[in-house]
C-alpha cells in the first residue's frame, strides 16, 4: 500500500491540487486523503476505487491543461500538444 499513497500523492502534486481538492473530486474527506498520503492506515476499498476513478477520468481528459497551468511547458510545448 505504501506504492498506492505515493501514486496519490504523486498524482495530487502534478495535477497542482491540494488536499483539499483532490478529496473533494473523490468524494472522501480531507482526513481520508491525510491518512493514505501519510500511510496512516490501511485505505478503504471505496477511497481506492474513487482515486482509480479519478485517474480514469484525468487520462480521459487532455493530460497536459495542468502542466500548462502550472508554467511547466513552455508556449513550444503547448502548441505541440494541442
Amino acid at each position: 500500500m505504501r506504492k498506492f499513497a505515493g501514486r496519490v500523492k504523486r498524482f495530487r502534486m502534478m495535477n497542482g491540487m491540494t488536499q483539499k481538492q483532490l478529496a473533494k473530486a473523490m468524494h472522501v474527506s480531507l482526513r481520508t486523503v491525510q491518512n493514505i498520503e501519510a500511510f496512516s492506515n490501511e485505505p478503504r476499498y471505496s477511497a481506492i476505487n474513487a482515486f482509480r476513478r479519478l485517474e480514469e477520468r484525468y487520462a480521459a481528459e487532455d493530460v497536459t491543461a495542468p502542466l500548462a497551468a502550472t508554467g511547466a511547458l513552455t508556449n513550444k510545448q503547448e502548441d505541440s500538444y494541442v
